[in-house]
C-alpha cells in the first residue's frame, strides 16, 4: 500500500484505474453542459473595460469600469484616474441596452417644507454602445444616459425628470 501514494493512478494496477474512467465519463457528460453554460446570446453588446467621457461640459470627464459576464454587467464611476474596488451596482442588459437603478436621496438642508422625503427620487441609469459616426474611430462609443426622477424637491431639483446625457469612449 505505501507504494500506491507513489504513484499516479494511471501507474498503478489495471484495477485501481476505474476512478480514472469513471472520471473520463464525468467529463464527457458534463463538458456539453459547460460548452452550452458559455455565452448563451452571442449577440449581448461587449460592454466591457474603462471608458473615459470625450467631451465633458464642465470639470473633470466621468471614467465608467465596466466588467461584463454574460447579461449582467459590474459598474465602477470614477472623475478621478483610478476606479474604487467597489461596484456602483449591477446593470442587466436587455435589448442591447444595459440598465441600472439607484435611489435618490435628499440631505436635511436642501428640503422644501411640506413634502416627504423618505424617497424623494430615483436615478435611472442606461448604457448602450454605438458605432461612430466619424471614420477613423472604429470602436464603438458608448452612450451614457442618467435620468433622474424627483418625487419631492430638493435644493434646485424641481419635480419631474432630469436627463444628462454622455458619451464615453474605451481608454
Amino acid at each position: 500500500m505505501a507504494n500506491r501514494a507513489r504513484y499516479p493512478v494511471y501507474m498503478r494496477d489495471r484495477g485501481l484505474l476505474y476512478p480514472v474512467r469513471l472520471l473520463s465519463r464525468i467529463a464527457a457528460v458534463l463538458l456539453p453542459v459547460v460548452l452550452v453554460a458559455g455565452p448563451i446570446n452571442p449577440d449581448l453588446p461587449d460592454f466591457s473595460g474603462e471608458w473615459i467621457e470625450i467631451q465633458p461640459d464642465h470639470g473633470p470627464p466621468l471614467g465608467l469600469q465596466l466588467m461584463q459576464s454574460g447579461s449582467r454587467v459590474r459598474v465602477r464611476g470614477s472623475y478621478r484616474d483610478s476606479f474604487s474596488e467597489k461596484d456602483v451596482a449591477t446593470a442587466t442588459i436587455d435589448n442591447g441596452t444595459a440598465t441600472f437603478t439607484l435611489s435618490q436621496g435628499c440631505v436635511a438642508r436642501f428640503q422644501w417644507p411640506g413634502y416627504n422625503y423618505d424617497s424623494p427620487g430615483k436615478n435611472v441609469f442606461t448604457l448602450s454602445l454605438r458605432q461612430p459616426a466619424e471614420t477613423g474611430q472604429p470602436k464603438p462609443l458608448l452612450i451614457y444616459v442618467q435620468e433622474s426622477y424627483w418625487y419631492a424637491p430638493c435644493s434646485n431639483h424641481q419635480i419631474g425628470v432630469e436627463r444628462i446625457e454622455k458619451v464615453l469612449k474605451r481608454r
